[in-house]
């Protein structure tokens, strides 16, 4: 597949692809989509911090990383005895605006605190319950700990955004969503993702 995504050969997608992924959707909007994929993320190539996931044999979702952002790759063979691709998801995730990085860099670092509170420099939109967001700081600093910011794994980079987090005791994944790219907040959602054992021999 990144023979694919970085240069695209018809006989190389006929061998790969079975006769679903075209109907899905037709291959010259599919290499159309393929080739844009490096105006947006410049050159890609596999990211191997980043391990591969797969539900079955027959599945597999893996990353690329490129200097803007990264890609999310999803495939599905088909049950024959010599598998194509029959389901094919490509997902772009553009770089975080510079704004919307900081703010969740901000978020994180909180989360090393006892007690964090929500900093006032952070505009939460008027809508938002501020109680709420609160108890889940509170939630996510005792769950995790110390934390640093790792890839931003969804969104369009300028309106909606999550982030994997990694902590001392645990992971969460942060959500943020604003209205515009210089607007306040209008959502905020931490959610855990795995908690570690603490380490008894320390």
């Amino acid at each position: 597949m990144e023979r694919l995504v970085e240069a695209w050969d018809d006989g190389l997608a006929a061998r790969l692809f079975s006769m679903n992924v075209a109907l899905d959707e037709p291959l010259a909007r599919r290499k159309a989509a393929l080739e844009r994929l490096a105006t947006i993320h410049g050159p890609l190539q596999p990211d191997e911090s980043e391990p591969a996931e797969s539900d079955s044999p027959a599945h597999l979702a893996w990353w690329l990383v490129g200097e803007r952002g990264c890609v999310r790759l999803e495939i599905r063979l088909s049950p024959e005895p010599d598998p194509r691709v029959q389901a094919l998801d490509v997902t772009s995730i553009p770089e975080p605006a510079g704004t919307f990085q900081a703010a969740a860099a901000t978020i994180v670092r909180l989360l090393g605190d006892d007690r964090p509170s929500w900093p006032a420099a952070l505009e939460l939109a008027k809508s938002v319950d501020r109680a709420a967001v609160q108890r889940e700081l509170l939630a996510a600093s005792a769950r995790c700990g110390p934390a640093s910011v790792g890839r931003c794994i969804a969104g369009d980079g300028l309106r909606k955004a999550s982030w994997r987090i990694s902590g001392e005791r645990g992971d969460l994944e942060l959500r943020l969503e604003r209205e515009s790219e210089s607007g306040p907040l209008t959502a905020v959602t931490l959610l855990p993702k795995a908690i570690r054992a603490p380490n008894l021999a320390d």
